[in-house]
């Protein structure tokens, strides 16, 4: 297009300087002074028109360089005008083609964009179905084989408890995240397929409440909230107390192991920081098949002191029992010899 445009702006120029050279060339032929002579056919004779020697007498030859001025005059501006009229004639023609030339440049780039503008919106809307299908793909290959454990009790327990059901409730949580899902039929169906039997089956045994999210609209989350609501419950709180309460080392149960199994079981009986411990105290007091144990238990409470210092105290312990142990043996080995 700009190529185009060049050319037609050096062919106006050219005319332009054609009508500029013609107009100049034409002037100078323009007679100036008195005595410029008449144009003439090859060998006729032709009578200055200075000053010539008459007496005036009427039809002299006297008046001929008046009139033959005139008709000079008239002749070369009749001449002009029709070259001014022809140059133009010329620059109005080329005036209107080089119009026509900027509208067929200007149609032709503006199909261009169009065509290109189409294009790059085609490929814009193949390559976002393109990535949309390989995303859902994805998505789906990622919820089929999404690794989450099903929800069972701890090692040792035949029934769920809060700490098993919040760590599995986080886990799938956060996997639903990682795939991005966030319709609630999509989510309902994941917790049905990696709850498992305990879960479900605690899950069918409770109810909606008033305040829950709806089981119709929100299903996954309407699941989740009776869930919550079965491990908060006091029902529940109690029965984790009675349990706790009646707790007993068993056979081949280190102390360290019964301490800390202790511990863990009073995280579920919603106790306060100062309540806790001494429920801790009182179990093991009656609990513990180590006379030496029960009495740190209680004296610990007594003082005032926490459950790492229980704990530091039943580690002494379980040093001290080793070493007896070890000794037992190497003087049985003496006496054998």
């Amino acid at each position: 297009m700009e190529t185009g445009k060049q050319q037609i702006e050096e062919d106006e120029q050219r005319q332009r300087s054609e009508l500029t050279s013609a107009i100049n060339r034409f002037m100078r032929r323009v007679p100036k002074r008195a005595h410029i002579e008449e144009q003439h056919e090859p060998g006729k004779f032709v009578r200055p028109l200075s000053p010539i020697h008459d007496n005036g007498a009427a039809g002299s030859d006297a008046e001929l360089p008046e009139t033959s001025h005139k008709v000079i005059n008239r002749k070369v501006t009749e001449k002009l005008t029709n070259e001014l009229s022809r140059v133009k004639a010329e620059l109005e023609m080329m005036r209107l083609e080089k119009e026509k030339l900027c509208q067929i440049l200007a149609n032709r780039d503006h199909e261009e964009n169009e065509f290109y503008t189409a294009k790059s919106s085609t490929m814009r809307e193949e390559q976002a179905t393109t990535n949309e299908t390989f995303l859902t793909t994805m998505s789906n290959m990622s919820r089929s084989t999404l690794n989450i454990p099903e929800c069972a009790p701890i090692a040792g327990e035949t029934e769920l408890n809060k700490r098993s059901y919040d760590h599995w409730k986080n886990v799938l949580n956060a996997s639903m995240n990682l795939i991005q899902a966030t319709d609630e039929s999509t989510k309902m169906n994941l917790f049905r397929i990696k709850a498992g039997p305990l879960l479900l089956e605690l899950l069918d045994g409770t109810n909606t409440q008033e305040e829950m999210p709806d089981e119709k609209q929100y299903p996954f989350l309407n699941a989740i909230a009776r869930l919550d609501a079965h491990f908060d419950s006091r029902a529940y709180v109690l029965s984790q107390r009675s349990k706790l309460a009646n707790m007993v080392q068993s056979n081949g149960e280190s102390n360290i192991q019964y301490v800390q199994r202790v511990a863990a079981a009073s995280k579920l009986c919603s106790y306060k920081q100062d309540e806790e411990f001494e429920a801790i105290s009182r179990t093991v007091t009656r609990g513990s098949t180590d006379s030496r144990i029960r009495t740190f238990a209680y004296r610990v409470l007594i003082n005032g002191g926490s459950l790492n210092d229980l704990m530091d105290r039943v580690r002494s312990r379980e040093v001290e029992l080793q070493m007896r142990m070890i000794i037992a043996d190497c003087t049985r080995s003496n006496l054998l010899q």
